[in-house]
C-alpha cells in the first residue's frame, strides 16, 4: 500500500531493522533504535482505498527509542528505551489530537532502562531487563510513583510481557541467556508482585533443546501466542497455569540447529478475523490462521484501535452507546451558550466538558437529556467541548474535541434594500458587503466580513445589506453567511485612490478602491526583489479586493493606465 523513509525535513533517515509500531484511533506512531529520526505518525483513516500519509515527525525530544506503547483508555503513548531518557519514560498526550502528540513528561522511573512495557490505565508493567518486573503508577506523568517489583527466578533478561485478561496475572519473557522459560507472576495486588509457575516447551530436541522467548501476547486467560525465535510462533494453554502446554505451533524458520537470535521477533494474534501474523527476522511476513478458537479485541474491554467506543465500531459490532458525535451551538445571552447532539440510544446521560483554548483545566457537568445551556463564559472567546455518554454502567470516552468561539450578544439591528440617506447608529460593529459607493451595490465574497465605523452615511437610492453582529439566540439573517472573525476595514479616504488594509491575524490584504473612472487595473505583490508573486486584474466594479497572503511579500504595485501606485505591505 505504501512505504516510507524516515527522513524528514532537517532530520537524517536511519537504516534500521529495529523499528516499533503501535496504534491509536486511525493513526500509527512509530520509532526506531538507531538514528536519530524521532517520532512519526502516520494517517490511516484512508488506508482502505491504498492511501496512508505522514502527518508528524519530531525528534525534539528524543533521537532514537526501541519501543513504544500506548494506553489506549488514557489516550497516552509512551517511549521506552529512548536516548535521552535511559531510564525512564518519554509521555505524550495524544488524546487531544491523534495527528500532533502533546509531550507530557520526560522522566526517570525506578527500575533503571525499561527495554518494554505493557501500559493500562496509568499502570506500567515494566520489562527492564536484568532488574525484573516493575509496576510504576503514572497517574500524573511528571511524577511516577514506584509500586512495587520482582526479581525473575532464572535472573535473566526480563525482556517483556503481557497480562490476562483479568488483569490479575502476567506472562513474562526473559530473553537472555537463550532457553530460558516463561514465567507467570501474581499482579492482583499492584504494592506485592509474586511469582506462581515457570514452564517452557522443547519443540526443537538439537542444540540447547529449549526455544528462546521473545515477545508473549495473552488472548483472554486461556491462551499465549508466542514469537519464540528459530521455533516460529508459539500458542500455549494457560488454563492451568502451574502446567501450561502447548496446543499449536508453526516454523517460520526452519533449521537443523540452534544458531543464535535467528526467526520469528514478533506476533500479532489481534485482528477480529483471527488471523495471526508472524514477523520473521529473514524469513518475512508470515500470515497464518488456526482451528482453536480465539477471541479478538471486540470482547477484551478495551476501546482498540478503530473501534468507536469500548468493543464495538470500526471492525467489531454497531455501538448500541457510544460518546456523542455531532455538537450544535447556539449562543444565548452574554457569555452563555447551548449545546445540543444527537441523542444515543440506551444512554442515560451525559458528562459535556469544556475549558478556554489553550489551557489545560477542565470543567465538567451532567445533563440527563440530549441538551444543555453553560452560563458565565467569556464572550469573544474559545472554548473547546467535549461530550460522553453514560451507558448506565460505564461512561464511554470522551469524544473528539470540538472548538467554539463564543459571541457578544450585540443588540438587533438590519439595514437592507434601498435606504434614505442619512447616519445610521451601528451599535458597537456592523457587517456590510464593502464602504457603498453613491449609486452602487458592491458584491462581496460569501463568508467574509467588513465592519464600518460605528457611524456611516449612506447616500440616496443605494442598495446594501449591512447586519450588526448577530445577535445571540436569534439564527442568520437570510443570505449571509456566519462569521466567527473580525477584521476592521474603514472606507477609502476619497483622497486615495486605492488603500490597503492588513489585519495580522488575517490571511488575505484587502485593497479598498476608490476608483470611479471606468479603467481596469492591475494588482501585483511583490517580493523584496521587486519581484511579482501574485497578479490579478480589476475593474470599476470591483471595490473590495481580497489578496492572499503570500510568503516573502513586501509590496504592493497598483497600476491603473498610465498611474503607478506603490503601497507597502507592513
Amino acid at each position: 500500500i505504501a512505504e516510507f523513509t524516515g527522513s524528514y525535513p532537517g532530520i537524517n533517515g536511519a537504516n534500521s531493522i529495529w523499528r516499533d509500531f503501535k496504534t491509536f484511533d486511525k493513526y500509527a506512531y512509530a520509532v526506531a533504535d538507531q538514528g536519530s529520526e524521532g517520532l512519526m505518525v502516520f494517517d490511516l483513516s484512508d488506508i482502505h482505498n491504498g492511501n496512508v500519509s505522514k502527518v508528524y515527525q519530531k525528534n525534539d525530544k528524543f533521537n532514537r527509542a526501541h519501543n513504544i506503547f500506548i494506553d489506549v483508555p488514557e489516550g497516552k503513548l509512551y517511549v521506552i528505551g529512548s536516548n535521552t531518557q535511559n531510564d525512564g519514560l518519554i509521555v505524550y498526550d495524544i488524546a487531544e489530537n491523534p495527528s500532533e502528540p502533546e509531550h507530557l513528561a520526560s522522566v526517570t522511573v525506578s527500575g533503571g532502562y525499561i527495554h518494554d512495557a505493557y501500559v493500562y490505565d496509568n499502570m506500567v508493567y515494566a520489562s527492564s531487563g536484568y532488574d525484573g518486573l516493575y509496576i510504576i503508577d503514572m497517574t500524573t506523568p511528571s511524577n511516577p510513583i514506584f509500586k512495587s517489583f520482582e526479581k525473575t527466578t532464572a535472573a535473566g533478561y526480563n525482556h517483556s510481557g503481557w497480562p490476562f485478561a483479568n488483569g490479575n496475572k502476567m506472562i513474562v519473557a526473559e530473553e537472555v541467556p537463550k532457553g530460558l522459560k516463561l514465567a507467570i507472576y501474581d499482579v492482583s495486588d499492584l504494592n506485592n508482585i509474586t511469582y506462581e509457575s515457570s514452564f517452557r516447551d522443547p519443540i526443537n530436541t538439537s542444540g540447547s533443546g529449549f526455544p528462546t522467548y521473545h515477545n508473549p501476547y495473552v488472548i483472554d486467560d486461556t491462551l499465549a501466542v508466542i514469537s519464540s525465535y528459530e521455533d516460529g510462533i508459539t500458542i500455549m494453554n494457560l488454563a492451568n497455569t502451574s502446567s501450561p502446554v502447548r496446543v499449536a505451533h508453526y516454523d517460520t524458520y526452519t533449521n537443523a540447529n540452534y544458531n543464535g537470535y535467528n526467526g520469528c521477533w514478533g506476533a500479532y494474534p489481534y485482528f477480529p478475523s483471527g488471523t495471526i501474523i508472524g514477523s520473521d527476522i529473514s524469513k518475512g511476513l508470515h500470515v497464518l490462521s488456526t482451528t482453536i478458537t480465539t477471541s479478538n479485541t471486540c470482547s477484551n474491554g478495551i476501546q482498540d484501535d478503530f473501534e468507536i467506543d469500548v468493543d464495538c465500531g470500526g471492525f467489531c459490532n454497531t455501538c448500541e452507546c457510544s460518546s456523542p458525535t455531532d455538537i450544535v451551538f447556539t449562543d444565548q445571552v452574554a457569555g452563555s451558550v447551548k449545546i445540543d447532539w444527537t441523542a444515543v440510544p440506551t444512554a442515560v446521560g451525559y458528562e459535556v466538558r469544556y475549558r478556554e483554548n489553550g489551557t489545560s483545566t477542565w470543567t465538567t457537568v451532567s445533563s440527563n437529556t440530549n441538551s444543555i445551556i453553560l452560563s458565565g463564559l467569556s464572550e469573544v472567546t474559545e472554548y473547546d467541548f467535549q461530550l460522553r455518554a453514560d451507558c448506565s454502567n460505564r461512561l464511554t470516552p470522551y469524544g473528539t474535541s470540538v472548538s467554539h468561539i463564543i459571541g457578544n450578544c450585540l443588540n438587533d439591528a438590519i439595514y437592507a434594500d434601498t435606504q434614505t440617506s442619512g447616519s445610521y447608529n451601528t451599535f458597537s460593529h456592523i457587517r456590510s458587503y464593502a464602504n457603498i459607493p453613491s449609486n452602487n451595490n458592491v458584491e462581496y465574497l460569501s463568508g467574509d466580513s467588513v465592519i464600518l465605523e460605528p457611524r456611516f452615511s449612506v447616500d440616496t437610492n443605494t442598495d446594501f445589506l449591512a447586519e450588526v453582529n448577530r445577535p445571540c439566540g436569534i439564527a442568520t439573517f437570510t443570505g449571509q453567511a456566519e462569521v466567527l472573525e473580525y477584521n476592521h476595514i474603514e472606507p477609502a479616504k476619497p483622497s486615495h485612490a486605492f488603500q490597503l488594509i492588513n489585519r495580522k491575524n488575517a490571511e488575505v490584504l484587502y485593497i479598498i478602491s476608490n476608483n470611479e473612472e471606468n479603467h481596469p487595473f492591475t494588482i501585483d505583490v511583490l517580493d523584496i526583489e521587486g519581484t511579482t508573486i501574485h497578479s490579478s486584474i480589476h475593474t470599476i466594479n470591483h471595490k473590495l479586493i481580497k489578496l492572499p497572503k503570500t510568503a516573502g511579500q513586501h509590496s504592493v504595485r497598483i497600476t491603473k493606465g498610465d498611474a503607478v501606485y506603490n503601497i507597502a505591505i507592513d
